[in-house]
């Protein structure tokens, strides 16, 4: 897939269907929903809630104009409840900007295996540094061995089970 170009957009209203097919796949909601339908709702709700906000901003994947998958980068100053419970060590000391959480997938399983997980990241990764972030977190669950090799490859760093960082 070196020759391939992943880009992110803006997911839009219009994204909502196919996001929900995504959730859909087994290889997909095993990860995004642990809890079962409650964890699915929840995803839904939330995306139909899609505003112009600098914290939460959510991307389509696309690869060669085809829609592949989905992201998110979340500015985690903005929920401090969730920092205190995810990332304790820095609660109290973020400041607006500084710090994205990632979470991604990629919706067609015939495209997993292939780096565009990696190439995905890397993008992510971009998009964090022009809105000025210092810092880039994920919480993959450590049974999800592809997403923790992805985050490695792209130079992230195990802090703990379950918190993987890139300083930029």
């Amino acid at each position: 897939m070196k020759n391939q170009n992943v880009l992110i957009q803006p997911f839009t209203p219009s994204d909502l269907p196919l996001f929900e097919s995504w959730l859909e796949q087994p290889f997909i909601y095993k990860w995004f929903c642990p809890s079962g339908e409650a964890d699915k709702q929840d995803w839904l709700d939330e995306m139909a809630d899609i505003s112009e906000s600098e914290q939460i901003n959510q991307f389509v994947i696309v690869l060669n104009d085809q829609k592949i998958g989905f992201a998110q980068c979340i500015d985690i100053s903005t929920v401090p409840d969730y920092v205190e419970e995810v990332y304790s060590d820095l609660t109290g000391t973020l400041v607006e900007n500084q710090a994205y959480e990632l979470s991604y997938l990629i919706g067609e399983e015939s495209l997993l295996g292939q780096g565009l997980g990696k190439m995905m990241i890397q993008r992510l990764v971009e998009e964090v540094k022009k809105r000025g972030g210092r810092l880039v977190l994920a919480d993959p669950g450590e049974e999800n061995t592809p997403s923790v090799r992805v985050l490695l490859s792209n130079g992230f760093v195990k802090f703990k089970d379950g918190d993987y960082r890139k300083n930029l």
